[in-house]
This record gives C-alpha cells, structure tokens and sequence, in this order.
C-alpha cells in the first residue's frame, strides 16, 4: 500500500513540476516580448473561433479560409495558427501599419514545403509597409518614401521546424535576422514607412503568396529592435523553468506517503 501511494504521489509531483517546466519558454518569451513595447501582439494561442486577438493594441484579425487555430506552437504549451497554402490568411483591416520612421515586424513560422513562389508570414497587399516573406529566392522588402529597401530572403529550410524571423526597420540601418543571427541588412534613409491600413499573415502582395505550414507569436513594434534585443527575444523562447531535483521530489513523496500511512494506522487502531 505504501508502495503504491508512494508512486503515485511522485508521479503527480513530477507532472506538476514538468508542466511548470514546459510552459515557462512560451511564458518567458511572452515577457520578453512586451517587454520592448509592441504596437501589436498575436500570441495566436485561440483554440475556436474565427477572430485573431491582438493582446496589446486591440487589432484583432478575422481568420478566413481553412485556417486551422490550436495548432501546436513555436513553444511548449502554446498554439499557432495552421495554413493549408490555399487560400488560407488572417486579415488585419484595423489601424495604420507603417508611416513612421522605424518598425519592426516579427514572427515565427514553420513550413511544410518550400513552395514555388513566395509564402507570406506578415505583408501588406499592395507595395507599401513590410513584406516578411519565405522562399527560395528573391527578397524581402520594405517600402518607404527613400526608396524601397531590400533584403535577402529568408530560406524555408529545413521543413517542419519553428524559425524566428525578424525585420527591423530604421534609416540608414535595416536588418533581417533569422533564428537570432543577422542574414542581411540595408543601408536605404528614409523619413518615413510607406503606410497600408490591410496587413495579413499567411498571405500576402496581391492577396497571394499563400503559406503551407503555422505561424505564431506575431509582433509589431514602432520602433526597430536593435541586436541584443532580437537575440533576447530569441532566447527567451528557449528558456525552461528550474525543475526539483528528482531527489526532492522523492522525499516529498515519501513524506507525503508517510503522512498517510500514519494516518490510516491511527484510524485503523
């Protein structure tokens, strides 16, 4: 009896502490995030429903297409939105995106296939604001009244794996970074972003550029994240919470299965 109690008792104890545990890099990046003052933040975490909630500013999205929502995500206990490439994308039609000085649009994707042309993460519909984009080749590009500003693309590959992309938008200094490291940057001054009231994820210039995999954790900032935030950002996804000991959890289980036993011996005496 004692044995049995005693297992079951380690056994709650050790899932209480790993789901501590696999939460805290979705909680951390959370933080992380808010943290440097978004404009906008869709954690992405909906499980029903057809409406995208913007946590910070109120700019919530309406799902269309077969949008799929409580995917799972970037993080341990998060969720993402799934898109099956065809004419699947969640539509921001509330605000202004764009029109300052310096932006920043951040996110995470996972692909299923490299596709055949371009696969929009967040974009606007027409040649203005950014457009944060995967393929192959070709670039990710930004509009502003200096001219448009150009990136390298980032890669799909490898498949069926969350990578963060970010694009930090400032005059005279513009960067991309994939997975915490700078893959490209630009040197283009300007005085403003060209603004667009419409931006999408999962679809993008024209109302194309589909993408077959999930996005999560989309971010908008008005203000360009500088390196050492990027990379905080990015490895605060990582993060886990301090687990006990697996000694400390066995001596709270037997304390507990001691407490029991005495207390079933004095009922029984």
């Amino acid at each position: 009896m004692i044995r049995k109690l005693l297992a079951s008792t380690t056994m709650a104890l050790s899932l209480v502490s790993f789901s501590q545990a696999v939460q805290a890099n979705a909680i951390s990046y959370e933080a992380a995030v808010l943290g440097d003052n978004p404009l906008a933040y869709w954690k992405l975490d909906e499980l029903t429903g057809s409406t995208a909630i913007d946590s910070v500013g109120g700019f919530n999205g309406t799902i269309s297409g077969d949008t799929s929502v409580g995917s799972s995500g970037a993080f341990s206990g998060s969720s993402s939105y799934s898109f099956d490439g065809n004419g699947d994308y969640v539509e921001i039609s509330t605000g202004t995106w764009g029109g300052g000085s310096s932006l920043t649009v951040e996110a995470w994707y996972n692909l299923n296939s490299a596709g055949s042309t371009f696969q929009s993460v967040v974009s606007a519909l027409t040649a203005d604001f950014a457009h944060l984009q995967v393929y192959t080749a070709g670039n990710n590009v930004a509009y502003t009244n200096g001219g448009v500003i150009v990136l390298p693309i980032a890669s799909p590959i490898p498949l069926n794996e969350w990578h963060h992309l970010v694009m930090s938008i400032s005059s005279g200094d513009t960067r991309l970074y994939r997975d915490g490291v700078q893959i490209g940057s630009s040197s283009v001054t300007f005085t403003s972003i060209n603004p667009t009231g419409v931006i999408r994820f999962g679809s993008g210039y024209a109302g194309g550029r589909y993408l077959s995999g999930r996005i999560d954790d989309i971010a908008i900032y008005d203000s360009a994240l500088s390196e050492s935030q990027v990379q905080a950002h990015f490895s605060a996804a990582s993060a886990v919470a301090a687990v006990p000991e697996p000694g400390i959890i066995t001596l709270l289980g037997i304390g507990i299965a001691g407490l029991g036993f005495r207390r079933r011996k004095k009922f029984n005496s």
